[in-house]
């Protein structure tokens, strides 16, 4: 909230809070999000040229909501990329090859937490296919991006059983598990790495569809013409 004039200096026509105190004042119109709008409240904001300020309980919560509702009214095909590692990479070589057929958006940078994913969604405009990229640094945290992006297919690198030590979640378990893929919601596909040397395998920690990627003659999908 502190920055709150200098983001309506800067062109903002309207800023979320969860902080009355910042409502009190004559260089926006404030809109109370937290009770029932009336029409006359929003035809007053549509005849102001002042930027508004959307009061609500949580802001955090509000973007996601926000997202989460950008994300349902889109027509393009969004697919979820997780992993306990090799996310980036993943889902920049997806974003270019898929780039070459198909109009994409998808994640700039790493910004996969509760934060990122939202603001990815909010840049939705007309794209074909959605490249969402989901990180976690607690346990469920899969769960809850998968809740706001719901993406149609999940992607997962491959997992390799070598890396198995304590870290941010204070637990030992296997980096497929420690990313909290088993958080995958049961209605999307999750298509994994399936070349060894792999970790548990996904059917026992994902409710979903799962289907195998890789070079070899088991997985249910191959690359063509590499």
């Amino acid at each position: 909230h502190e920055y709150l004039n200098d983001a309506f200096n800067n062109g903002a026509i309207a800023a979320l809070v969860d902080n009355p105190s910042v409502c009190l004042s004559d260089q926006w119109v404030t809109v109370d999000l937290r009770a029932l709008v009336t029409k006359e409240v929003l035809g007053q904001l549509s005849q102001t040229s002042l930027p508004a300020c959307f009061l609500v309980e949580n802001c955090v919560l509000a973007l996601q909501q926000l997202a989460t509702l950008i994300r349902e009214r889109s027509q393009a095909t969004f697919i979820g990329v997780t992993g306990s590692f090799g996310k980036t990479t993943t889902k920049e070589l997806c974003s270019v090859i898929l780039g070459k057929k198909y109009n994409v958006l998808s994640t700039q940078g790493n910004l996969n937490n509760h934060i990122g994913v939202p603001l990815t969604l909010l840049s939705i405009k007309n794209e074909e296919l959605a490249i969402i990229e989901m990180g976690a640094n607690h346990e469920g945290e899969i769960k809850t991006l998968c809740s706001i992006a719901l993406p149609t297919f999940g992607l997962e690198p491959r997992v390799v059983v070598e890396v198995d030590e304590p870290r941010r979640l204070g637990v030992r378990r296997q980096p497929a598990q420690q990313a909290g893929q088993d958080d995958v919601p049961p209605h999307v596909v999750d298509l994994v790495g399936a070349d060894p040397p792999v970790a548990v395998p996904v059917e026992q920690r994902v409710e979903g569809v799962v289907r195998g990627m890789g070079l070899a003659e088991e997985p249910e999908e191959h690359p063509r013409e590499l």
